[in-house]
Order: C-alpha cells, then sequence, then structure tokens
C-alpha cells in the first residue's frame, strides 16, 4: 500500500501545475487527492477548497457530467461527513449517485460504491430502514459485477 503525505501530493500537484498547466484535469486528480488528505487531517475548508476547484476544472474539460466530478462529489461527501455535516454529506453522495447511474448506469460499480455511502450517512442519521435498503441496493450490484460474496 502506498501511503503520501502532505507534502508528496502537494510536490506532485506542483510538477503537474507547472508542466500540463493548473486547469489540466490530471491536475484536477491530484487537487481532489490534497483535498481528500486535508479532510483526513482535519483542514475541512482547505480540503473543500482544493476540491471545489477539481470540479471547476473537470466541468471545464469534461462538461458537467462525468465520474470524476461524482467522484469529487464523493469527496466532498466525505469532507461533510467528518465535519458532522450529515444533510450536507447526503446532498453530495445523493448527486454523486444520480450522476454516477448516468454516466455508469445504474449497476455499475461506482454506482454502488455511491450507494454504500449515501447508506452510511442514513445509518449515521439513525434512518436504519433507508440505509438497509441502500446496502441492499449496493451489495446487489457488488454481486452483479463481482459475483456474490457470501
Amino acid at each position: 500500500s502506498v501511503s503520501y503525505t502532505h507534502l508528496d501530493v502537494y510536490k506532485r500537484q506542483d510538477v503537474y501545475c507547472r508542466t500540463l498547466g493548473s486547469d489540466y484535469p490530471q491536475t484536477a486528480i491530484v487537487l481532489n487527492n490534497l483535498g481528500s488528505l486535508l479532510d483526513d487531517q482535519g483542514k475541512y475548508a482547505d480540503a473543500r477548497s482544493y476540491v471545489n476547484h477539481a470540479i471547476a476544472i473537470w466541468k471545464k474539460h469534461l462538461g458537467p457530467q462525468h465520474t470524476a466530478i461524482a467522484n469529487g462529489l464523493t469527496t466532498l461527501g466525505n469532507i461533510a461527513f467528518h465535519e458532522q455535516e450529515y444533510t450536507l454529506a447526503q446532498q453530495y453522495f445523493e448527486e454523486a449517485v444520480r450522476m454516477h447511474e448516468q454516466v455508469t448506469g445504474a449497476n455499475h460499480f461506482e454506482t454502488g460504491r455511491a450507494l454504500s455511502n449515501l447508506a452510511f450517512v442514513a445509518k449515521t442519521l439513525g434512518n436504519v430502514v433507508d440505509a438497509r435498503k441502500l446496502f441492499t441496493q449496493a451489495l446487489a450490484i457488488y454481486e452483479q459485477v463481482l459475483g456474490r460474496c457470501v
């Protein structure tokens, strides 16, 4: 397993910015990863800023509906979840689910992952029925894609 520090990711972002330009889609991947790393460190405002910048780059180059944007929304959902802003996290995860369904299809692995994230929020909010439904949907997708696991 590879482990990156904030400095490693920042250096990589700097290389991409100087080589490819600050608004290149590959640079946006690093910005999103840096946002995720800052989220892990509890630096939520900085994390959101990097991820929002990444999403803006992806929208400019890839259009308004793309899996990269859905992944950025998932990162924003994770940040909101860690800040205990569960309603906001739910909104980001719902948007990620919708986008994955539109772009990759309702039975794609990434759609299942997005449903699972949404299920965790429902569980945290005490919506056990919704959480079970969402986890069951995610499991059905995983089993369809990967085969039965139980």
